[in-house]
């Protein structure tokens, strides 16, 4: 994903941080051999994927990848923004020490808000980036004790009207459950896809051994932004 592409280019700049991107494998999915790879070099800190890329279908095998995290000693941070909301995610199950969602796409919260998980044995080991009297408490003019919880991370302006709504969306969707959310989201996909597929000129483009609710096609002789519109038009 673009946004966390930068983050990562910036660490190089600023801390000198090496990347590695490990390539995908037959199936459009990362590749867990070539990953095994990287992830046994002696200089290797931290393994990060997105869950579900945003540009296609695609699910990459997140516990797969927290296995080979947990074999090496590497931390592990997953971007669950696509995911979290239109299927189960369990950080025990998938391993992660780090876990990222927003709230504005399958959780149907409101734009801006979002959420972070650390795990606490890992949360030890993190210095945030800025602190005030939110993450911190201030004991003199020559000290402070920072939270010992993940709200350490927090400031103390925030959007409540934004945490409210998103507090509503989360209680919403567990109240529906994701077993079902998952379930629905999956039959509408694969009816889609089917469908598409069967009209001239489109191909589906969505790859992986496994595939979510974000369906991606193009059609022969119209590039995305023309198609874009003749369905806004046509609606």
């Amino acid at each position: 994903y673009g946004s966390n592409f930068v983050a990562y280019l910036q660490a190089r700049d600023r801390h000198g941080a090496e990347l590695v991107v490990v390539p995908d494998d037959a199936s459009g999915q990362i590749d867990l051999d070539a990953l095994r790879v990287q992830a046994a070099h002696p200089r290797a800190k931290v393994i990060s994927i997105s869950h579900i890329p945003t540009g296609g279908g695609l699910v990459n095998p997140a516990a797969e990848v927290g296995q080979i995290a947990k074999e090496f000693g590497l931390a592990y941070i997953l971007d669950a923004c696509q995911s979290i909301g239109q299927m189960p995610v369990d950080v025990h199950e998938i391993g992660c020490d780090v876990c990222t969602a927003t709230g504005r796409k399958y959780l149907r919260g409101p734009r801006g808000t979002g959420f972070v998980y650390v795990r606490d044995s890992f949360l030890k080991t993190l210095d945030p980036v800025m602190l005030d009297q939110a993450g911190a408490t201030l004991l003199s003019e020559s000290s402070f004790r920072p939270r010992q919880d993940a709200k350490v991370f927090e400031m103390w302006e925030t959007y409540y009207a934004g945490k409210v709504a998103l507090g509503d969306a989360i209680e919403y969707a567990l109240e529906i459950g994701l077993v079902q959310i998952h379930a629905r989201i999956q039959l509408l996909s694969v009816a889609l896809r089917t469908r598409l597929s069967e009209i001239p000129g489109v191909l589906v483009t969505d790859v992986g051994r496994e595939l979510c609710g974000i369906v991606t096609f193009t059609l022969q002789g119209h590039a995305a932004p023309e198609v874009k519109a003749a369905l806004a038009n046509k609606n």
